[in-house]
């Protein structure tokens, strides 16, 4: 294995994607043009160290899922469906607030100390 370049677990490269999915560059930037993948974010490591693109680490996640359902024999077209509805279902959760014990209001039960 080529040495790697030092960057944060929460980040993917080219070449991770490439290795996790099985597939060629080219693909991996059709991917990223037809909306399957997000556009990386160009980052520089200075001289010597270049420059390089960076994805998200969920990224590794999602070329795996496309291999998959390619394999299954989807198109493309129907792989970005269910990327979109996975993307929206997450988006739909992360919105919606949390409720804890303490945000409820508490219950007006009886008293026994009520007057008569």
């Amino acid at each position: 294995m080529t040495d790697r370049r030092r960057l944060s677990v929460e980040f993917a490269t080219t070449q991770d994607l490439m290795e996790a999915a099985g597939v060629s560059r080219r693909t991996i930037w059709l991917w990223v043009t037809r909306g399957l993948l997000p556009a990386p974010v160009m980052i520089s490591q200075g001289s010597p160290g270049g420059t390089f693109n960076r994805f998200p680490a969920d990224a590794l996640g999602a070329v795996r899922f496309i291999v998959a359902k390619r394999g299954d024999g989807l198109s493309l077209e129907e792989v970005k469906a269910l990327l979109d509805a996975d993307a929206e279902a997450r988006s739909s959760r992360a919105l919606r607030p949390a409720v804890s014990s303490r945000d409820v209001a508490p219950s007006r039960g009886r008293s026994s100390s009520r007057r008569r």
